[in-house]
């Protein structure tokens, strides 16, 4: 019955409503305000986190870096989500910082992942058969 009223609604509805029935809604509004308190912080700190990270080093989103990288977005989008690009969560917004793209650009990925991936090991698999054939 709260969802979506606004203040005059509030009011207006407190001008038809009996003392209990005002007593029943007010947990549910007491919910809705603490859930809107939460949210308020939430974007809060993220707005914190956004200030720091714009001050300390440029920030670039997945289309950026696939530039820089000459790769598809997609890809460096599976990179971040797996660990082979480090990454900044802002929110709900990934990011990428500036230096670790050029990090990756300079080692390429699968060196940038360490020698534990797959995508190490699959590159190494691919040196060893492209030597055999050459040699």
């Amino acid at each position: 019955m709260t969802e979506g009223l606004r203040l005059d609604d509030l009011l207006a509805l407190r001008r038809n409503l009996t003392s209990a029935e005002l007593l029943d809604l007010l947990p549910r509004l007491t919910l809705a305000a603490q859930t809107l308190v939460q949210s308020l912080r939430n974007m809060e700190s993220c707005a914190a986190e956004i200030r720091q990270a714009e001050s300390s080093e440029p920030l670039l989103t997945a289309e950026q870096a696939a530039e820089i990288l000459n790769l598809h977005e997609s890809f460096v989008r599976q990179c971040g989500r797996d660990g082979r690009i480090k990454t900044v969560k802002l929110g709900v917004h990934v990011r990428y910082r500036r230096s670790e793209i050029e990090r990756v650009a300079r080692e390429g990925v699968a060196e940038a992942a360490g020698p534990s991936s797959k995508v190490a090991d699959l590159a190494a698999r691919r040196r060893q058969r492209s030597n055999a054939h050459a040699a």
